[in-house]
This record gives structure tokens, sequence and C-alpha cells, in this order.
């Protein structure tokens, strides 16, 4: 957060008030990287600091989160998945469905190569968990270039 607020030459203060937040709050979300705002404090710091959606996602700590929601929506059915994502997003579900779509498919092939021989199930379960390492990557990339 304190590199985006930087380079648009805010002072924290400011910031702070423009989102509705306590100064206090402010730094300490600056200082701690952990995000406590609420939903429309997201949105307002979102606009006041200008974010993409993958830059929030990212300064407000809900990587992880997306990473968790990707990796079931790829190991099972994706489109149990789609509306949780497109929540936390921010992202219509319409747009979510290619990317969901071809991750799932790109996280089956490796996993079923896994199963096909002995010998390559050690490389394909290595593939798996690197490309779940990688999701959420892997899904700004899909969902940036569908855009």
């Amino acid at each position: 957060m304190r590199e985006h607020r930087l380079i648009r030459g805010y002072a924290a203060a400011d910031v702070a008030r423009a989102i509705g937040m306590d100064v206090d709050a402010y730094d300490d979300a600056e200082l701690s990287g952990v995000w406590t705002g609420d939903a429309r404090q997201t949105a307002a710091l979102a606009a006041v600091l200008g974010l993409s959606s993958r830059a929030r996602m990212s300064v407000t700590g809900d990587d992880e989160r997306l990473a968790g929601l990707l990796g079931e929506a790829v190991s099972t059915r994706w489109q149990a998945h789609v509306r949780a994502v497109a929540k936390l997003t921010g992202h219509d579900r319409r747009t979510l469905d290619g990317p969901l779509r071809t991750m799932h498919q790109e996280y089956q092939n490796l996993m079923t190569a896994t199963l096909s021989r002995a010998a390559a199930a050690a490389t394909s379960g290595e593939q798996g968990r690197i490309y779940l390492e990688q999701i959420v990557d892997r899904f700004w990339d899909l969902v940036e270039s569908s855009a």
C-alpha cells in the first residue's frame, strides 16, 4: 500500500481520510501489511490509489484466499466456484468462466498424466504442485488476456 500511495504522492493521513479510516489504523495496515478495512474502505482504497483488481487483491492480502478458491476450482468442479471467485475479485461471473475452465483443464491434464505412468507420476505431481503455487498469477494472466 505504501508504495502505491507514495507513487501517487499522497500522505497517509490524506488516504486514510479519503477512505473513511482512522489514520492510526491505516498506518498500522501499511506497516504490518495486514489490511483491516471493510468492503467499502477497500473499494475506496482501490479508487484513491488507482489499483487494478490484481493489485488490490495483493495489497489487501486476499491473494491467499483467492489461491485457495482457485485450487479448489481446478481440482473439483470449477463451475461451483465461479460465484465465490467473482465476489472476491469483483469481476463479473461471465468473464471468469473462460479463465477458470482453462485452468481446470490445464490442472486436470497435469494430474491425469500422473495416473498414466508410475515413472511420470513424480514429475507430474511436482508439476501439479508448481501449478498450484503459481495459480494466482496464472488466473490474473488469463483474466487480463480475456478482457
